[in-house]
């Protein structure tokens, strides 16, 4: 794991675990569209089954998470 992973990595984990809470399982009437969030996400395959693919669309949001977090912001 490179200097910026291990960095980045509190911060990576907390936006995960904040996009897991918001988007819910992709089943009932809305399998479609949930499928398809969670696909986007990197959570699930084309057939949206779960997957465990490397977890993109986490930078940007770690990184001003990081800036708060440098400027004395929770």
């Amino acid at each position: 794991m490179s200097r910026l992973e291990r960095l980045l990595a509190p911060y990576v984990e907390a936006v995960e675990a904040e996009m897991r809470r918001w988007v819910p399982p992709a089943d009932g009437p809305h399998r479609m569209l949930y499928g398809m969030v969670r696909y986007h996400l990197g959570w699930a395959d084309e057939a949206f089954h779960p997957c465990t693919s490397a977890r993109g669309k986490r930078v940007r949001s770690a990184l001003c998470l990081m800036a708060a977090h440098s400027c004395g912001r929770p």
